[in-house]
């Protein structure tokens, strides 16, 4: 038995939270257990994990100094009450909790992944950097997107989703009358909703009878809201919240937008893709690989996301053809099975090795 411990901040609604609550849920191999610790509460994923029987243990932290002191010993004592194998971190802040168990446990396996290039800063790369030497291996989401603070041998995994899943529960939906963008992302400064916002005012200029949908929540709400309110718009655009019927959602709608200041491979146009819904992006991380042949439309920056609106709106038919071709391509190179299969191949060597190690100590 490979036991595998995730270690990420929150479980809060966000690519990289949705994707550890997915890969564990989703494996169905008897030869891994899943552990799973959240720095913070269980947000509105922990539940999920329970349900599926997944061990969930949220560690409540404040932003205290002394909160990191604490999440080590916790870690630590996790660690060896459970014989865990393989550590998988994930952000900036899971890796910090990881040192005292590091030198506790030299055995255990220790997996990094950043999920975006951008971490945070000058001062993050620099100490992630350094703490190269207390992780095995660095998972990437692509070969351009390692970075001098990622360890020389990066095992690359592109996260993907369950397309054939996503597309059942889309295509069942009736369209709205309205024609809809929609968009889904935490409100969040990185995810740049302020411009995107902006943009759809210039395009409702000259098409008032579309809409657009913002789906997730975070810090910037309440400055979304005012901009919202000072452009007239809040018959045209509706802030969701937090959803857990986001599939439906991107069923009912007509296309969608992302307009992210950066991203690694951003789960939400993977789900609008799989929906068969034609894709508005910034140039952010893998997007401009899978948008190739005009399989989406790509904008250099946010100023040209309205003209990419109207192209959307007068030649609908047309950018369907392109979502089916984008659709059809992530299918056939970035199948949800594969990015399984792979992560568990990754688990097992560490637990080969880690069961290697615990031998040379042993001697």
């Amino acid at each position: 038995m490979t036991r595998v411990l995730h270690i990420i901040t929150s479980l809060v609604s966000g690519g990289a939270e949705r994707f550890l609550v997915d890969l564990c849920i989703a494996s169905s191999s008897e030869d891994i257990e899943y552990h799973v610790i959240s720095l913070h509460d269980q947000g509105d994923l922990g539940g999920e994990l329970i349900d599926a029987g997944i061990s969930l243990t949220a560690l409540h932290l404040s932003k205290s100094p002394t909160s990191l002191l604490r999440a080590n010993r916790a870690v630590k004592k996790y660690v060896g009450d459970h014989d865990i194998h393989v550590i998988h971190a994930h952000l900036f802040h899971s890796l910090l909790c990881i040192i005292s168990c590091r030198w506790a446990h030299r055995s255990v396996k220790v997996f990094f992944s950043s999920h975006s290039p951008e971490v945070g800063g000058t001062a993050r790369e620099i100490l992630l950097a350094y703490l190269k030497r207390y992780r095995d291996a660095d998972i990437t989401l692509a070969e351009d997107q390692r970075r001098f603070f990622h360890k020389d041998d990066s095992i690359v995994i592109h996260n993907t989703v369950d397309y054939q899943s996503i597309y059942e529960t889309a295509s069942v939906q009736r369209k709205e009358e309205i024609f809809t963008f929609i968009h889904v992302g935490r409100l969040s400064i990185e995810k740049n909703q302020q411009d995107l916002i902006s943009q759809f005012a210039l395009f409702h200029l000259h098409c008032p009878e579309a809409q657009l949908w913002i789906v997730g929540e975070g810090p910037m709400r309440e400055n979304l809201e005012a901009q919202i309110k000072g452009h007239g718009l809040q018959k045209a655009i509706t802030l969701f919240g937090r959803r857990s019927d986001v599939y439906e959602l991107l069923g009912r709608a007509h296309a969608f937008v992302l307009s992210s200041l950066y991203e690694g491979a951003p789960l939400s146009v993977l789900e609008a893709a799989a929906a068969h819904l034609p894709v508005i992006s910034t140039k952010v991380g893998i997007v401009p690989d899978i948008f190739s042949d005009n399989k989406g439309l790509l904008v250099e920056n946010t100023s040209r996301i309205a003209e990419k609106m109207h192209d959307i709106f007068d030649n609908y038919q047309d950018h369907m053809s392109g979502a089916k071709r984008l659709y059809e391509f992530l299918i056939s190179h970035m199948s949800y099975e594969s990015m399984i299969e792979k992560y568990e191949d990754a688990y097992r060597s560490g637990m080969v090795a880690a069961r290697a190690s615990q031998s040379k100590e042993d001697i």
